[in-house]
């Protein structure tokens, strides 16, 4: 069988996850030492500024087996659904596992079982050869971004190639 890697943000090992915080997302802001109002007002602006970037990102890509919403066993809640934007689905489509271009955006609806509607949503998006973590309330609203996400999102995140996680199936 042909070996394929798939891009899975923060879906991982159990062992992984002991740093990222709490399944329900509790801890998440106090780990990193901010809430809504620990952002700083550029990251503030960047976040609300992407929100209205990916608006229709429900059209974009998806990558096997990470189509629809499918279980998770991450700080994601309980299901999860991904997309990516055309930088990020050409990277992976072309065998993963390399650094993702500037340009290059994940977003991930987070579930809790039984829901139908996403309790939030998590973004990364590169620029100049960093990543950008936001985590947005349904209807849009920033409760974490830039610096005050960084301790959130990395703990799991820098286990990856590039921040992404890969998985082979």
């Amino acid at each position: 069988m042909r070996s394929h890697r798939v891009f899975l943000l923060t879906l991982g090992l159990t062992s992984t996850l002991a740093a990222c915080g709490t399944k329900d997302g509790a801890d998440l802001a106090a780990d990193s030492g901010a809430g809504a109002d620990g952002i700083s007002a550029d990251d503030q602006a960047r976040a609300e500024a992407l929100w209205t970037e990916i608006s229709g990102f429900e059209s974009w890509p998806q990558v096997e087996p990470w189509v629809g919403v499918v279980e998770s066993t991450s700080v994601h809640l309980d299901q999860v659904q991904i997309w990516v934007n055309q930088t990020s689905y050409d990277t992976i489509t072309a065998g993963g596992g390399g650094d993702m271009a500037d340009g290059a955006i994940h977003i991930k609806a987070a579930y809790r079982d039984g829901q139908t509607t996403p309790a939030n949503y998590t973004v990364m998006e590169k620029q100049d050869g960093a990543w950008f973590h936001v985590r947005y309330t349904p209807d849009g609203g920033v409760e974490l971004a830039g610096d005050a996400a960084l301790d959130a999102c990395q703990g799991c995140h820098s286990g990856g190639q590039d921040e992404v996680l890969f998985v082979e199936w």
